[in-house]
């Protein structure tokens, strides 16, 4: 029997549809296979909120998930910190010291036959001597979020071309560290798996559990559709308010609010926990704007409602909240960006796309005035996430 171990940082649970989505369709993909045993090591280093892991833990349960759970509070060490800088170890963008001496030991001791790492800070923590039985599954790259809040909220040009420069540079060094003895390198973005690399690479679409797997999800949707005044004008946004994607996203929603001379009378729900950053603070002086801080389960919104706004006009990564809407059906209303990343989109097909905030409120023209075949599209995103996106034909690929 192969034994495999998936390794991931610790997220919180089902209020939380980004990357871990992805982890708990692999894990649940993989254990199908009778001949192969599942180890989901989950490490939490930011014991802040000591519920998230309490959480997590509930949440796996009613999967049938059982993941090996490491904690441990990472201090900051001004020693460490400069070792890892100069040696070009991604632990100088998370702190993973520690945290790498008990994964390591777990290695030792079970002797897996493959290593599955997702994301970058759990690539850190595997030594040379295990990257020859890694894959490493890979979404942003640790860099880029950085470089493009500084783009969005306009920072000082000199200042940001320098910083920038910088850490271009670094991560080339540091993705040369981390990639140089592995095997095979999945993406889910795309795009990235299109640029040249001294290591295999390809494109793996994102693994999520099907949460229709017993039901009739073409007759649900057909009468969710077909009752065309049931929240026909509620729109919903998903996504951390300090996240840059999510920032991204509601500058643009910001600056649509602010120059339309239409009331097409749609209501925009904003779903995420933070502080809005200064330059959207006036967003809640809107009527039709308002911010739901915590949902304790986002698949009653997923199954319940029409719409999901996926607004940020930035390239990054894959946006796993769309992905988690075609599998509910919903009419998924993305900035172009986005398409990168997933290509699977097709606007018109099975979402609605937009470039600029003139073809953004003519597509709400559009739906207000009954002129889109909702159905039609909601079907057609339930048919695209069976063919690419349950998490059982992703593994088989």
């Amino acid at each position: 029997m192969a034994k495999i171990a998936i390794i991931s940082r610790g997220p919180v649970g089902p209020d939380f549809n980004g990357g871990a989505m992805l982890v708990w369709g692999l894990v649940n993909a993989l254990k199908k296979y009778k001949d192969i045993e599942i180890e989901l090591i989950l490490y939490f280093q930011d014991l802040k909120k000591h519920s998230d892991i309490d959480t997590t833990i509930k949440y796996l349960d009613r999967l049938n998930i059982n993941p090996t759970i490491l904690k441990i509070e990472e201090k900051d060490n001004a020693f460490v910190f400069f070792k890892n800088f100069f040696r070009f170890n991604y632990s100088y963008f998370y702190q993973t010291y520690k945290i790498k001496n008990q994964i390591l030991k777990k290695l030792k001791v079970n002797n897996y036959d493959l290593i599955i790492t997702y994301h970058f800070d759990s690539l850190t923590l595997i030594n040379n001597q295990f990257k020859n039985k890694t894959i490493a599954m890979l979404g942003d790259q640790p860099h880029e979020p950085r470089i493009f809040r500084r783009n969005i909220l306009k920072k000082n040009k000199v200042k940001r071309y320098i910083l920038d420069s910088i850490d271009n540079f670094y991560y080339k060094l540091v993705e040369y560290q981390l990639l140089k003895n592995i095997n095979l390198v999945f993406y889910f973005a795309f795009y990235y798996s299109l640029k040249k690399t001294f290591y295999k690479n390809s494109y793996l679409n994102t693994p999520l559990d099907d949460k229709f797997k017993n039901e009739d999800i073409k007759s649900f949707l057909k009468l969710k559709y077909s009752q065309k005044n049931n929240d026909k004008n509620d729109i919903y946004l998903l996504g951390g308010l300090h996240g840059t994607v999510t920032i991204s996203g509601l500058i643009f929603l910001n600056q649509y609010l602010k120059t339309s001379k239409k009331n097409l009378k749609f209501n925009f729900n904003i779903i995420g926990q933070g502080s809005l950053i200064k330059e959207l603070k006036n967003l809640k002086n809107f009527s039709n704007v308002s911010f739901i801080e915590r949902i304790d389960d986002l698949n009653e919104v997923f199954k319940n409602k029409k719409f999901l706004l996926v607004p940020n006009t930035i390239v990054l990564g894959t946006r796993v909240r769309i992905i988690t809407a075609l599998m509910y059906g919903l009419i998924v209303i993305t900035h172009k960006s986005n398409l990168s990343g997933t290509p699977e989109l097709e606007t018109e097909k099975n979402c609605l796309v937009f470039e600029n905030q003139y073809e953004f409120e003519e597509i709400l023209e559009r739906i207000r005035d009954n002129k889109i075949n909702l159905l039609k599209i909601s079907l057609n995103a339930r048919n695209t996430f069976e063919k690419y996106y349950e998490n059982s034909i992703v593994i088989e690929k």
